[in-house]
């Protein structure tokens, strides 16, 4: 099984399938082992509440708590303990290359993105959630749609940056960037967190997306506001202000001239 390299992201291609969705509430301290019976596919797994513990072959310890995204490989064995109440969303899934070698995403349990509140991770998994609450769940497409646009965030929000090396040094600030997209955060706040200059920051991240911190702010802030739209229950005011937009001039224009289209509902 290949591990993605997710340095190379924007050429590489997979195919994921055999995706189900499974979400509950779990008691305190009941244990789930997976020693003898090693993970049958990949899982993604976040908690709306709660904390958890996995406890890998090698004894590493792995905490999860409210807003965490986890992910688990195939074949991994590992004991997996609600450490109090917990609600919880997961997604199973297969994933393969254009070839047919399966892949994985890691070569074991690794928090996704740790502590993220972020819109689009919370409205993914809520919708995860409230399929599994639907009769007759939903249709095998819908679940695909879900689980790539989740990847699809991942790849673009830096939450697959490397922690060590040369870009490593912008991690913090850009995991600063997406929790905080929606307010207007200074540059300066964002290089702070991650302990460099200011001019630093902006090279490093100019490097590493193509694009300015700004630039990508609003271009997280239009993918928002995209989704909001697509699901027709606001108005393009009310979007432009979820999408954190103060004029609604502004961000119709700035709409336009990044999607080609105007904002209107789908």
């Amino acid at each position: 099984m290949r591990k993605i390299d997710w340095i190379n992201i924007p050429d590489l291609d997979f195919c994921i399938y055999d995706v189900t969705f499974h979400s509950a509430t779990r008691w305190a301290n009941r244990t789930v082992n997976h020693k003898s019976t090693p993970r049958a596919r990949h899982g993604i797994l976040y908690l709306f509440s709660g904390c958890a513990e996995f406890v890998g072959d090698d004894e590493k310890v792995i905490l999860a708590s409210v807003g965490d995204v986890i992910y688990i490989p195939k074949g991994e064995r590992y004991l997996f303990t609600y450490k109090e109440e917990t609600r919880f969303a997961l997604i199973d899934f297969s994933a393969i290359s254009p070839s047919g070698e399966e892949i994985a995403l890691f070569d074991g349990i690794e928090p996704m993105i740790g502590g993220s509140s972020t819109p689009e991770i919370v409205s993914i998994f809520e919708k995860v959630e409230k399929i599994c609450c639907e009769e007759g769940g939903t249709t095998l497409f819908r679940r695909k749609e879900l689980l790539y646009r989740l990847l699809s965030y991942f790849t673009r929000s830096g939450g697959f940056i490397v922690p060590d090396g040369r870009y490593g040094k912008i991690a913090a600030g850009v995991q600063l960037l997406h929790k905080t997209y929606l307010e207007n955060v200074p540059i300066t706040e964002l290089s702070a967190e991650s302990n460099i200059s200011v001019s630093l920051f902006r090279q490093l991240f100019r490097e590493y997306y193509g694009t300015s911190p700004i630039q990508y702010r609003n271009e997280l802030r239009i993918n928002r506001a995209t989704e909001l739209l697509a699901e027709g229950d606001y108005t393009v005011a009310e979007v432009a202000e979820m999408s954190g937009f103060v004029n609604e001039s502004y961000f119709c224009r700035l709409y336009k001239r990044t999607t080609g289209k105007t904002p209107s509902k789908k």
